[in-house]
């Protein structure tokens, strides 16, 4: 009888410093020092969530071996896999240690904070935004030349107010072709207003990434989306992902790029 009053006692602390703290902490402030999240993009990017914070991990993937993971292809949901790594590579298996098909351009998770992986489409600009990015890329002094230029956008309602915004990519990574000046941009257009989010422009193609929107996720049901950009180099320098997230009508970055490794440099 006695210890059942100690553990209804001690139940009742803990009830009463959980409401305490919810009260001067908010959930949001809950959630970011409990949740945690390990996210896996091929081909060999490591990011760790922890304390509302995104950061770049230098991991021994041999750490990682058989850790489960929702895994993604080009936006949607494959299966649970149990992730190994082994002689520069990833592979999956199911819960019977059966090999899985898991796709070259994979995105995987892990953790007690569920992601929100959106589908989107990327498609062409219409000629009315391409003269719009040419005044972009006016501002730099930049010629156009289409036929190198790779003109991609993306409709999605990134904060659930009613309205498409509008994603776009520019960049003339895409060839070998030698140019005057090598740029990969991204800006987002929301109700007529522009908000450019990376600018990167050289004269040095190996200082301008290849440009992609690898997903776009939701880390904390807050039905506010968050950015995660692929930046891949020239001549096996590596690959980085920078994350945006929206605070106070803008979009920051919270995470910026590190370069990884890939695992095919000599």
């Amino acid at each position: 009888m006695e210890n059942k009053k100690k553990i209804v006692i001690v139940a009742s602390i803990l009830l009463v410093y959980f409401l305490i703290m919810m009260i001067f902490f908010g959930i949001d402030s809950l959630k970011k020092k409990v949740y945690h999240l390990e996210v896996l993009i091929a081909p060999s990017t490591y990011l760790k969530y922890e304390r509302g914070v995104w950061k770049d991990v230098k991991e021994d993937e041999a750490k990682l071996l058989g850790q489960t993971y929702k895994i993604y292809e080009n936006h949607k949901f494959l299966y649970n896999g149990v992730m190994q790594y082994t002689d520069q590579n990833w592979y999956a298996f199911d819960e019977h240690n059966k090999p899985l098909s898991l796709p070259e351009n994979f995105f995987a998770y892990r953790g007690n904070l569920k992601i929100n992986v959106i589908n989107y489409n990327s498609v062409n600009m219409s000629q009315t935004e391409i003269e719009e990015a040419f005044n972009i890329l006016n501002q730099h002094n930049i010629a156009f030349e289409p036929e190198f230029t790779k003109t991609l956008k993306i409709d999605v309602d990134l904060d659930h107010d009613g309205e498409r915004e509008t994603i776009y990519i520019i960049s003339n990574t895409l060839g070998m072709e030698e140019q005057s000046v090598y740029f990969s941009i991204a800006y987002i257009k929301n109700s007529g207003n522009i908000e450019v989010l990376i600018d990167d422009v050289s004269n040095d193609m190996y200082q301008v990434p290849s440009l992609n929107l690898k997903e776009i996720v939701d880390i904390n049901q807050d039905e506010i989306y968050e950015l995660i950009f692929e930046k891949i180099y020239f001549d096996q320098k590596g690959t980085c992902h920078e994350i945006f997230e929206l605070k106070k009508e803008s979009y920051k970055s919270v995470k910026s790029c590190e370069l990884i490794k890939r695992g095919d440099e000599e």
